[in-house]
Parts: C-alpha cells; sequence; structure tokens
C-alpha cells in the first residue's frame, strides 16, 4: 500500500475494543521516518592583508522531504480523519549570508 498525507496506515485493520484492551502488540505501526537534512556550505575570500570577506549558505531541509511530524498520526478509531497524517515539516527553507571580517 502506497502511504499518502490522507491514509498512512489502513484504517479498515482496526475495530474498537468494547469491553476489553485489544490484543493488537506495541509496535504493530511502523510510524512516518524522519528524512530531514540541513546543510551549510562557506566559503572565506581573502581581501586585502587583514580582511577576509565570508560568503555563507544554509539550507533547511535541502532535500524538500515532506517528513511527517512526530506524533501528528490520527489514531483515534472512529475519527473521520483515522490514520491520516495531520501535519508535516517545513519546506525547504534557503539562507544567504556574508560578512567582512577585519
Amino acid at each position: 500500500m502506497t502511504k499518502t498525507q490522507a491514509q498512512w496506515f489502513s484504517g479498515s485493520s482496526f475495530a474498537d475494543a468494547i469491553g476489553h484492551f485489544g490484543n493488537s502488540p506495541d509496535g504493530v505501526l511502523l510510524g512516518p521516518g524522519l528524512d530531514l537534512w540541513d546543510l551549510s556550505a562557506l566559503k572565506n575570500i581573502a581581501v586585502g592583508e587583514r580582511g577576509t570577506f565570508q560568503l555563507r549558505g544554509e539550507f533547511f531541509n535541502a532535500f524538500n522531504h515532506n517528513s511527517v511530524v512526530g506524533d501528528s498520526l490520527d489514531t483515534e478509531v472512529g475519527d473521520p480523519s483515522f490514520g491520516a497524517a495531520l501535519s508535516s515539516h517545513d519546506p525547504r527553507e534557503i539562507q544567504l549570508g556574508g560578512k567582512f571580517i577585519f
């Protein structure tokens, strides 16, 4: 089964355990993995005898993977959104900067 935001796991595999706690063991669901890469690169450029210019690039969620945030799966049997991923990490952000060191 392909995991989508609307249905991360099959809700038809579960039902309310009326009168008892149920018999599903711990770890029966494999939650979403975290695929979040932050990268940075910098270059120091000599300017004159005592000056340095630093150029910097920072990439947050560099590969723009849509990883589901921690406990954001709806696991309440009977909810209309049961089995859905309710939130995810922010999209890719790029930050550029420069500074002169003297």
